[in-house]
């Protein structure tokens, strides 16, 4: 049986507008990291069961980071070094959304398509139009500002 090891990275507590709560955290099994989300519906005081969304990656996830916006959606975020859809292997920004009227993950995103260094530490936010907001950090040359680590942004 593999030994698995409960690494918490992050647990980052977001209340809705229905105060449902989520966290999110790193679990590490052997070599393999994945992200992982749990959700608590106050409304009928249960936790729901545990989805792995970074399914996409048998390299390591991290720095999870999710928000909810108007309509009770679910957005998350996350570094990873898996080559996903040619990224290489650095680190890059994933997105993937939950639903709440289909009660389903969107296909996983590649955010940082431009990126040829290190992305790291997301941060997520949403306005009252819906709109997402994502800041990170990375160490890519974009238009001149050279391969020290600079903070990047970009609106979906």
């Amino acid at each position: 049986m593999k030994r698995k090891v409960l690494l918490v990275f992050t647990i980052l507590l977001l209340f809705s507008l229905q105060m449902n709560m989520f966290d999110t955290y790193s679990y590490q099994n052997l070599n393999e990291e994945k992200l992982v989300i749990n959700a608590y519906d106050y409304s009928n005081w249960y936790w729901t069961g545990t989805e792995i969304i970074s399914d996409m990656s048998s390299s390591i996830s991290e720095s999870p980071t999710i928000i909810t916006d108007n309509e009770k959606n679910i957005h998350a975020v996350w570094s990873d070094s898996e080559n996903y859809e040619g990224s290489g292997t650095d680190y890059d920004i994933f997105y993937r959304k939950w639903s709440s009227s289909s009660k389903s993950w969107s296909p996983t995103e590649l955010v940082t398509t431009t990126s040829t260094g290190n992305s790291n530490n997301p941060k997520i936010g949403v306005d009252s139009e819906n709109n997402i907001h994502l800041v990170w950090d990375d160490f890519t040359d974009l238009e001149g500002s050279g391969t020290d680590r600079d903070v990047f942004y970009q609106k979906r």
